[in-house]
């Protein structure tokens, strides 16, 4: 990706949907290159594996710059969850890839990603006239972002959530990660 490229998308308003953990929740056997790929790993054994670490770390690096780059241009980018019930490991690792402060990550998370999926609903915002559907956590996740692990109460639509649908919940988002 280059810069004239974000620039690019930030001028047609594209909206890019992170998956950058996605390469970690393969399924066991699964080989993020295969043969027939020009990027195969043709090594064996330890060898192998330092290779797939050298790959990971390489792909690693390309997603810190081309977020890094999409940011920088202005483009709009949501958090998406390709292999979970919900985006908090896509989150947890954008937080530890170290492109976004935490404000701007929680923005991506609570506003940009609930707009960009329901484009037609007022959500994602404490604005009046928008949907009241909100969680509250038992810290602030601008000064200490592993706080979005720490729900305590859920309100969707204006009504609260009982304890046993927030504990359900969080069950649910203790398997994303």
């Amino acid at each position: 990706l280059t810069q004239e490229d974000a620039q690019l998308a930030a001028t047609h308003r594209t909206v890019i949907i992170t998956t950058t953990v996605a390469e970690h929740f393969h399924p066991p056997g699964h080989q993020a290159h295969s043969e027939g790929n020009p990027h195969y790993l043709a090594n064996s054994g330890s060898h192998k594996q330092q290779s797939v670490e050298n790959v990971m770390e390489v792909a690693r690096e390309s997603q810190v710059e081309n977020l890094r780059l999409l940011h920088q241009a202005g483009v709009t980018i949501a958090i998406g969850s390709d292999h979970a019930e919900t985006a908090l490991a896509e989150a947890l690792h954008l937080h530890q890839l170290g492109v976004f402060d935490n404000l701007a990550l929680l923005k991506m998370w609570s506003e940009t990603t609930p707009q960009t999926i329901f484009p037609s609903r007022k959500i994602g915002r404490f604005d009046e006239g928008y949907e009241a559907s909100f969680l509250v956590l038992q810290g602030n996740p601008v000064e200490d972002f592993e706080q979005v692990r720490n729900i305590i109460f859920r309100v969707k639509q204006g009504f609260p959530l009982s304890w046993r649908e927030t504990q359900d919940s969080e069950a649910i988002a203790g398997h994303a990660h």
